[in-house]
């Protein structure tokens, strides 16, 4: 049952972290085209990258302490750190420090920190080509890849846009 446990920690992972990548790739390949732009705000979205990843990670966290204070046992800040993936959840965790406002010029240690998750996603694929795993074990990853590859858009683009915000109301 613990390993049943230690799958689903994955999934938690792959759905909020695995997408990033992409989404940095695709920002970084068009951010040429994107800087060109008439529009302000699309010139905003490479500069914000670490800021909408820190955001999934604070999803995250928050997710993982609203589980432990709906727990019945209560909320005990060790157990955040409980389970078989504790090192990956760790990792997790050690994503806050993109919070800080100098790690804004540095996406590139975003995407370091991310692709262990990917990497992860890429081991579960790896597991059904060579027959280890169900379909059900790539089928259950990859809808959860899709998913965080939006949640991931939306973090950058909602970081960006409170940029924005937050920029005009200083300058009027």
């Amino acid at each position: 049952m613990n390993d049943f446990f230690a799958y689903l920690e994955k999934l938690e992972l792959i759905a909020f972290f695995a997408g990033f990548p992409l989404i940095y790739f695709l920002v970084m390949a068009y951010k040429s085209q994107l800087q060109s732009s008439k529009y302000s705000f699309l010139k905003q979205i490479p500069n914000h990258l670490s800021f909408g990843y820190a955001l999934a990670v604070l999803l995250y966290v928050g997710m993982k302490v609203y589980q432990q204070v709906s727990n019945q046992d209560g909320f005990h800040f060790s157990n955040l750190f409980i389970g078989d993936n504790r090192y990956y959840i760790i990792w997790a965790y050690a994503g806050l420090i993109f919070w800080l406002p100098f790690l804004k010029s540095k996406p590139i240690l975003v995407l370091l920190h991310s692709l262990v998750f990917f990497f992860i996603f890429l081991f579960f694929i790896y597991l059904y080509i060579n027959g280890e795993a169900e379909k059900a074990v790539v089928t259950n990853s990859t809808q959860l890849y899709f998913y965080s590859i939006l949640l991931n858009c939306f973090t950058v683009l909602f970081a960006t846009t409170l940029f924005l915000i937050f920029s005009r109301n200083k300058k009027s």
